[in-house]
This record gives structure tokens, sequence and C-alpha cells, in this order.
């Protein structure tokens, strides 16, 4: 499972806790929990999108530095 997608489904949890609260301290408490977890499930899906970009950054860059197509059909050899 997904890390933004762990976080989202401890989230939900929290809202339904919040609900089922006997008080107003615990509701604070639960939808405050539900907060930090959605917080951390964008957070985690920001760094994963960041992540992705430098990795493919980082291939096209191996690619044009070792002369490999860039996937248009430039580059090939023997043809």
């Amino acid at each position: 499972m997904e890390l933004a997608e762990e976080f989202r489904l401890r989230a939900q949890r929290c809202l339904k806790l919040a609900q089922e609260a006997p008080t107003l301290e615990a509701q604070t408490h639960w939808l405050a929990m539900a907060q930090l977890w959605f917080s951390l499930a964008q957070h985690a899906e920001e760094q994963d999108a960041e992540f992705l970009s430098k990795s493919v950054s980082q291939l096209r860059a191996k690619g044009d530095e070792s002369g490999q197509s860039n996937g248009d059909g430039d580059g090939e050899e023997g043809h």
C-alpha cells in the first residue's frame, strides 16, 4: 500500500473516532489527529512527485550523456 494512502486511511479512522467521541475534548483531539494524517498524506504525495521528477530528469541526463535515444528515433545506432 502506498504511504499516502495509508495516511489517508488513518485520517479517516480518526474522523470516525471523532464522530463517536463522547466529549467535545475527545472530538477535538481526533479531528486534530485526522488533520495531521491528511497533512502527512499530502506531504508524502508531494515527496513522491518530487522524487519521480528528479529520477526522470536524471535518467534523461544519463541517456543524453551516453548517446542513447530520447524516444523519438534520434540517437539510434546501426540503422
